[in-house]
C-alpha cells in the first residue's frame, strides 16, 4: 500500500487557491475507490473550510462569500478527484 498526505485544495472562484494539507495515512493510492474513511476526510475538510472563513469573516479580511465557494478537491498521484461540495 502507497502511503502519502492526500492534499484538500480550496477553489474560491478567484485566482488563488488556498491549499488545506491533511495527513491521511492508511490512504490506498493503488485502490483510491475503496478507501474506507473517505467520508470522515470530506468531514474534516468541510470543518476546515467552515473554520477558515469564519476567521477571515471576523477579521474582516477579503474573501468571497461561501455561495462564491466552488468545491474542495483531493489532490495525490492518482490525480485529482471532486470531494465535496460547498453550499
Amino acid at each position: 500500500m502507497l502511503k502519502y498526505p492526500v492534499l484538500f485544495y480550496i477553489q474560491t472562484g478567484m485566482a488563488d487557491t488556498e491549499e488545506i494539507r491533511f495527513s491521511l495515512p492508511d490512504f490506498d493510492y493503488e485502490h483510491p475507490q475503496s478507501y474506507p474513511c473517505l467520508q470522515q476526510a470530506l468531514q474534516a475538510a468541510r470543518e476546515k473550510l467552515q473554520a477558515l472563513v469564519q476567521d477571515m469573516l471576523e477579521h474582516n479580511l477579503h474573501f468571497p462569500p461561501p455561495s462564491l465557494l466552488k468545491d474542495v478537491r483531493t489532490k495525490g498521484s492518482m490525480g485529482s478527484y471532486v470531494a465535496a461540495g460547498y453550499d
